[in-house]
């Protein structure tokens, strides 16, 4: 996975490529909670997330409570279909989709 970041006015951005599976997720989770820290509002982009499994969604999550928690403004731009088809199945669609955004629109 490769993590690539953005920093504007209305916050950072954060654009994940690649895969966001149990063999990746240990390996950006402590760049992204750095990122909770440092901002107060990020927008992670998923366009370029090729694949992902139950513990990269557990990594969105946990992100998702850690910046509420903080007081952080979360938001997910252009969901894979895949995960947008998901989400609803296990209730948490409105955590994620509001829509698919684009970064900095």
């Amino acid at each position: 996975m490769k993590k690539t970041a953005d920093t504007h006015k209305k916050g950072a951005v954060l654009q994940l490529k690649g895969n966001l599976s149990i063999y990746e997720v240990t390996g950006i989770r402590e760049e992204l909670l750095a990122a909770l820290a440092k901002q107060k509002s990020i927008t992670v982009d998923l366009q370029q997330v090729e694949e992902w499994d139950v513990a990269g969604l557990q990594l969105l999550v946990s992100m998702r409570k850690s910046a509420t928690d903080s007081g952080v403004s979360l938001n997910f731009a252009n969901p894979p279909q895949q995960l947008c088809d998901t989400l609803p199945l296990l209730g948490l669609a409105s955590d994620f989709i509001s829509g698919k955004s684009e970064v900095g629109g």
